[in-house]
């Protein structure tokens, strides 16, 4: 994994602002919970040491997913998609129930999102394999027209059918 600066607009617009975003808001967070507790953006949020971890592990996968180019892997992908949308599932059932504050469920809710964006995009640092990939469903398709057309070839009143109307099939000697 080396570092990349310019990876961070390879990937798209849409990826790389939404998780500044994230990483922003956590950062905000973070800052203010360690430095300004009694504040008054911390009648909005928790600083609860269990919080304070989860932000620290939440900027730390964000600002590495940002700045380097990880290895494309599906289980990877898999992993980071079941972990977005758990968080997304969790930030919303807590706020709901009232035991999650409303900039933690806002910062936490942008860092699933970002997170879920990573792991829907496909390999940036793996061409190859989406080339691979396109290749497979190239073969794939012509098989498939390879089936029908002998599906249409062999079937013996393919070429005597004639639609009736209501789904039925009326044969001409």
């Amino acid at each position: 994994m080396a570092i990349n600066t310019s990876r961070l607009w390879e990937g798209g617009l849409m990826r790389t602002v939404v998780g500044i975003l994230a990483l922003a808001s956590l950062l905000f967070v973070f800052i203010c919970s360690m430095l300004f507790p009694e504040s008054p953006y911390m009648w909005l949020a928790t600083s609860s040491p269990n919080f304070t971890l989860l932000r620290i592990i939440l900027i730390t996968l964000i600002a590495t997913l940002l700045i380097t180019a990880p290895v494309f892997d599906h289980h990877l992908h898999g992993l980071l998609g079941i972990f977005a949308g758990s968080m997304i599932i969790w930030a919303l059932l807590s706020t709901y129930d009232n035991h999650l504050q409303i900039l933690d469920s806002l910062s936490f809710l942008a860092a699933g999102i970002s997170l879920g964006i990573e792991a829907l995009e496909p390999g940036r640092g793996g061409m190859q394999h989406e080339h691979v990939a396109t290749k497979q469903l190239r073969v794939e398709m012509l098989a498939a027209y390879a089936m029908t057309r002998f599906w249409a070839l062999s079937h013996p009143f393919h070429h005597r059918a004639q639609h009736t109307g209501h789904g039925r099939l009326r044969y001409s000697a």
